[in-house]
């Protein structure tokens, strides 16, 4: 523990009981859920590598730093297989966001689905759960496909990214 992560964790606690009385008062009814910002600024706390080898064999790994004043007992999409990390005979993929909304958009699976029982490629499978399968602002992805495509997208203000492929192309970026 630093002075910063406890000044950080009281600046969170501060906004969102702030954020959950508001909401409250408006008596949105029962769906409140006091331990979520939704103005939570962009940061880079999960790190995920995704892995094909000259066989085809893809694998995903996916490590969090977790979330701030999380609740207790909550289960982020990190250690549930196919939500944040995932991987099969077509692809690996590595998710970055809100665990919950990477976990009700199942994000992993779900391109592994697309690509397998639709024919999607690799870039179009992860822009559709991006785009449509997730919240706005919650989810970033990076995959690999068997066949050594790779494709990064987020929805979020930015997501620390990059790639490098056996050709010596290589992409680093932050922005859209």
């Amino acid at each position: 523990m630093t002075d910063k992560s406890i000044d950080q964790l009281k600046a969170v606690q501060s906004k969102e009981e702030a954020s959950c009385m508001a909401a409250l008062k408006q008596e949105t009814g029962p769906d409140v859920f006091c331990g979520e910002l939704a103005d939570k600024p962009f940061s880079g706390e999960t790190v995920g590598c995704v892995v094909v080898d000259k066989l085809g064999h893809c694998v995903a790994a996916t490590s969090t730093g977790g979330r701030t004043n999380k609740m207790v007992g909550r289960i982020g999409d990190t250690p549930l297989i196919g939500a944040g990390n995932y991987s099969n005979q077509l692809c690996a993929v590595s998710a970055t966001g809100i665990g919950e909304a990477i976990i009700r958009g199942m994000a992993g699976h779900t391109v592994g689905a697309l690509m397998e029982f639709k024919g999607m490629s690799l870039a179009a499978a992860v822009n559709e759960v991006v785009e449509n399968r997730v919240e706005r602002g919650t989810t970033g992805l990076i995959a690999v496909s068997s066949s050594g495509e790779f494709a990064m997208a987020f929805n979020t203000t930015g997501m620390y990214r990059a790639a490098a492929d056996e050709d010596g192309h290589y992409e680093v970026a932050i922005w859209h």
